[in-house]
């Protein structure tokens, strides 16, 4: 394995670190934990790593849940406050995963989206 793989591999670990939570959703790895990381693995390899933290925010019925397969949903909070923290903390993006809305036989939350826009 060279240094290429290494690369491919510490990058893998990292994404799945960025996105550590707690059942509240609030206990994670934070972006500039994340970013750290990042310029070290520059300096480890010889090929830089491109590495993105991009969250993403489960919603349902217009606010963010955390469980395990869709179960035992808890409310982790607001997802434009919650979005504008992760934006604070320097996610590269950030993506909502409205969660019943196909099950619902409804559009997406285009306004939810709007005000994390507006922020």
């Amino acid at each position: 394995m060279g240094p290429a793989s290494w690369s491919a591999n510490a990058a893998a670990r990292l994404a799945g670190w960025a996105q550590v939570s707690s059942k509240a959703g609030l206990d994670y790895v934070s972006v500039a934990t994340a970013a750290r990381l990042r310029a070290g693995l520059r300096t480890l390899f010889v090929m830089p790593v491109a590495i993105r933290v991009i969250p993403c925010l489960d919603v349902c019925q217009g606010r963010v849940v955390k469980g395990v397969n869709f179960v035992g949903l808890v409310d982790a909070g607001d997802p434009v406050e919650l979005a504008r923290r992760y934006d604070e903390e320097g996610a590269d993006e950030l993506t909502f995963l409205d969660i019943t809305a196909t099950s619902d036989n409804r559009a997406s939350a285009y306004g939810m989206i709007r005000r994390t826009a507006e922020q």
